[in-house]
């Protein structure tokens, strides 16, 4: 795996987050390709999942647009799918504190603490400070990148 490739990625995620896109929109959005889609396309079929699955609060709608790609890229049944998915929910979880619902995520200091940890400059460094959900936007696609 080629850490230019993650950066890049994540940089055109965060950049359709920060064009106005929701979290899962924007994954999904940088993935596209991956699944078939076209950008527009992805945008539309992931409108509902920001915010906690429309705005509920629930699953993150990053890590729900990232359970899309895996779905979509994984060739094998069912229940190797489930499998890929539970590994990017356990790796997510990890991160931010063993949550994958938007509520509990953006509570306390988890995305804090992610953000911390990252390498990115400039620009980049200063949105994910401003911006709690593309700590999320981020780490989803760094759990597609390295569970290719």
């Amino acid at each position: 795996m080629r850490t230019g490739g993650m950066e890049e990625k994540k940089i055109k995620a965060l950049e359709f987050f920060e064009s106005g896109n929701n979290c899962g929109q924007s994954v999904a959005m940088a993935f596209a390709d991956e699944m078939g889609l076209s950008e527009e396309q992805a945008q539309v079929v992931t409108k509902a999942l920001g915010s906690g699955i429309g705005g509920q609060g629930e699953i993150c709608g990053a890590m729900a647009a990232a359970a899309m790609v895996i779905g979509s890229r994984e060739k094998g049944s069912k229940a190797e799918v489930y499998k890929k998915i539970r590994e990017a929910g356990d790796a997510f979880r990890k991160t931010f504190g063993g949550h994958i619902r938007c509520e509990e995520i953006l509570k306390e200091d988890r995305v804090a603490r992610y953000q911390s940890e990252q390498s990115l400059e400039g620009h980049w460094g200063d949105f994910l400070s401003r911006r709690p959900c593309a700590a999320c936007v981020a780490k989803a696609v760094e759990v597609l990148m390295e569970n290719k």
